[in-house]
């Protein structure tokens, strides 16, 4: 009886066809080594048989689902046999009477069919996962997924719909000579030793690739390590990723079965590698952007942190806090070095609040031994690095105690630089979870934010002291108008004595003095009333923001109708014509306060109109910027470099066309007892050095524009009241 075989390959579920041949063909001598060996069977699978029952039942099987792997059909069952093999059989081999010699290689020639057709099978459907890798990572690429999700990603579609036992992509690191591992599939983290995060070119099967270029196979028996370092039997092919002649990174590939991966040609690998390459490329470039806006970030935070806090304590203690969150450390410490007195100390850290260890590292020691040595380092400027791999010379005691303590894998230590000789400022940054490569950047960076710090300090030390001069020269100052103020009012009773016998002398006892006694009496009289005056100036001068009445809303026109009337006499004798706007403003401001400047200013207007044989003497105003809608303006501002009105504040001026004051006196003339030499009036010299602490105890400003024989200005800024439109006034 005829039988007809129909070969192809599955898993090992169904009967296998040595046996069933054995159980069709009792004691015949079938050469299967020689037959599985050269028909390239691969591990895990065998030839399996289904039987001819299954397709007489009219079941239908189609390949992927299970393709039919051996029929076994009589002569006359030529329509399961062809229907076997419409089903995904390979090969079919008719079997006459059996013989040993012709039947080998008949099967050989069928296996060897039945496994380039699955082999092709594996290969479309392996494309076809690939085809669909590649969408799904254009399509969370398009979506702006964060770098280090779309390689994981990568490496778990790799994973998942290729069958690779696991994938692993390691990324080269710029200006390091290294790997560093970034996604993983197919392995526990756990199982991962920490070793195989970082690998130096030529270490292991992918430092291997990424030094040479090129694909690089390793077997289980071969003596190149495996890139994970894993101990499990596996053939493992790395693939350099690269753009041009630049090093990307590399993939890794493993799987438990060689033709997994050795069925394949190494272009598609390639292919592969190429297209996580352009995966990699514009992420990169926005990785990149992103860290460089980030430092600039650090930079710009450090410079705020530098320029809000004056002190330069808690400055530094800002600066790190900052310093240890953007650049991600786990731990970063702020240490002063006393050089004087040989004591070294961590004064501030910041945890990563991550972090599980937490013990603190501030503490003082004495400066001594091997960080004797690293203050030497640091104060010639070195930044000291240093790695589980390669501990900085002299750092080995302190570094162990680091290691012991805190498990710290890595260090960079960067001074501060510019500090006095006896004292060093430096901080450090450390990392526990994993050893950090800083790089030249990194440095670079660093670096240039210790200057910045150093920068900073300084500027924070001086105005510590100038914070502390001026808080002396304020005390000073205050013990000085305590005097001021104590003496004033203790000459008060004395000089109104000497003035009281004076004018006694003068009313009783005239008919017995001479001329010359007389005059002495009369000089001692006007002494007396300069001397008075005098005192109670000084007594303003010192009450100015010490003795104040509430600011309230104050009629401007009703305060400067006072002093005009009080002027009266002064402007009739010298003929004086005097302007006033015809709308004013309210201000907020002490009534009296308001009436004193007033006063001053056009007191002082009078005495030095001089000869002018038409006086004049004019007062206006002008409101702030934001102001002008409620109030008009009535001073002309096309005088060139003239301050604008703060907002808020209404601009006073008194004009006069007297004698002027040269440039050279504009500024002294506010200070006490400063006077113009070239003219003699009465008065004590203390008037405008009222009028301007008045003025700025408030928050305004006085100036003066003024030039000889052309009369003077002067400006003064009040605080408007809101509570009042401008009352209507006259002019005269």
């Amino acid at each position: 009886m005829k039988r007809l075989l129909v070969v192809g390959v599955a898993a090992p579920r169904q009967p296998g066809l040595r046996r069933v041949i054995e159980d069709l063909f009792p004691g015949g001598q079938i050469d299967w080594a020689d037959c599985l060996e050269s028909a390239g069977a691969p591990a895990g699978h065998d030839l399996c048989l289904l039987e001819a029952s299954a397709l007489r039942a009219g079941h239908r099987l189609t390949a992927p689902t299970l393709p039919p792997v051996v029929v076994l059909a009589s002569a006359n069952q030529p329509a399961q046999a062809l229907a076997a093999a419409e089903a995904g059989a390979a090969a079919c081999v008719s079997v006459d009477d059996f013989s040993e010699r012709t039947f080998s290689r008949r099967l050989d020639l069928t296996i060897q069919a039945a496994l380039e057709q699955r082999r092709r099978a594996d290969l479309a459907a392996e494309r076809l996962e690939l085809l669909r890798f590649q969408q799904v990572l254009t399509q969370a690429s398009a979506a702006g997924a964060p770098f280090a999700a779309l390689l994981q990603l990568a490496a778990d579609q790799l994973h998942a719909r290729l069958g690779y036992d696991y994938v692993a992509i390691f990324l080269a690191e710029p200006g390091l000579d290294q790997l560093a591992l970034v996604a993983v599939a197919g392995v526990e983290a756990a199982r991962i030793p920490s070793a195989a995060y970082y690998l130096k070119l030529g270490q292991g099967s992918a430092g291997q690739a990424a030094q040479h270029g090129r694909l690089v196979w390793r077997d289980s028996s071969e003596w190149i390590a495996p890139a994970l370092s894993l101990d499990q039997p596996l053939t493992e092919l790395s693939v350099p990723i690269r753009n041009g002649d630049r090093l990307l990174g590399v993939l890794i590939l493993a799987a438990s079965q060689p033709d997994r991966l050795r069925s394949r040609e190494s272009v598609e690998f390639e292919a592969l590698a190429g297209h996580l390459a352009h995966l990699i490329l514009p992420v990169e470039s926005r990785q990149r952007e992103a860290e460089q806006v980030e430092r600039e970030h650090l930079l710009t935070r450090i410079s705020h942190v530098a320029s809000h806090w004056l002190d330069p304590v808690e400055m530094l203690h800002q600066a790190i806090d900052a310093l240890g969150k953007s650049l991600r450390a786990d731990r970063s410490t702020l240490s002063v070095f006393d050089l004087a007195e040989r004591l070294f100390a961590v004064t501030h850290e910041h945890i990563n609040p991550l972090l599980t260890e937490r013990r603190s590292l501030k503490r003082r020691e004495p400066l001594e031994g091997a960080l004797a040595q690293v203050a030497e380092l640091l104060r010639a400027g070195d930044v000291i690095l240093s790695t589980e791999e390669q501990v900085y010379p002299g750092l080995r005691e302190y570094w162990d105690w680091l290691v012991r303590r805190h498990g710290v894998r890595s260090l960079i230590w960067v001074p501060i630089p510019g500090q006095t000789p006896d004292r060093l400022y430096a901080f450090s940054l450390m990392q526990l979870t994993h050893a950090r490569q800083w790089t030249e950047a990194d440095v670079a960076l660093l670096r240039g934010i210790a200057d910045q710090l150093a920068l900073a300090l300084r500027s924070a030390e001086l105005f510590d002291g100038v914070r502390r001069a001026a808080g002396q020269l304020e005390a000073k100052n205050a013990e000085l108008e305590a005097f001021v103020y104590t003496v004033s009012h203790d000459l008060q009773a004395p000089v109104v004595s000497m003035r009281g016998f004076a004018t006694l002398l003068q009313s009783r006892y005239q008919s017995q003095l001479d001329e010359r006694g007389a005059a002495y009496v009369a000089r001692i009289l006007a002494n007396a009333d300069f001397l008075a005056r005098l005192l109670q100036d000084l007594l303003e001068l010192s009450r100015v923001g010490r003795q104040e009445e509430p600011d309230e809303s104050v009629s401007v026109q009703a305060v400067v109708g006072e002093v005009v009337q009080d002027l009266g006499q002064a402007l009739a004798e010298r003929n004086v014509a005097l302007t006033l706007p015809a709308e004013w403003p309210r201000v907020r401001y002490s009534r009296t306060r308001l009436r004193q400047v007033f006063s001053n200013l056009l007191t002082n207007a009078v005495k030095f109109l001089g000869p002018q044989p038409q006086p004049s003497i004019e007062v206006g105003w002008q409101a702030g910027a934001t102001d002008q809608d409620d109030f008009p303006a009535l001073i002309p501002r096309e005088a060139a470099g003239r301050p604008a009105v703060p907002p808020g504040y209404v601009e006073f001026y008194v004009r006069d066309n007297g004698i002027g004051i040269h440039p050279d006196y504009q500024q002294r003339i506010f200070v006490p007892f400063e006077r113009l030499k070239q003219v003699d009036v009465a008065g004590t010299g203390v008037g405008l050095s009222i009028v301007k602490r008045i003025v700025e105890s408030r928050g305004g400003v006085i100036r003066v524009e003024s030039q000889p024989d052309q009369g003077a200005t002067f400006f003064f800024t009040l605080p408007l009241a809101r509570d009042a439109a401008p009352a209507a006034g006259g002019s005269a």
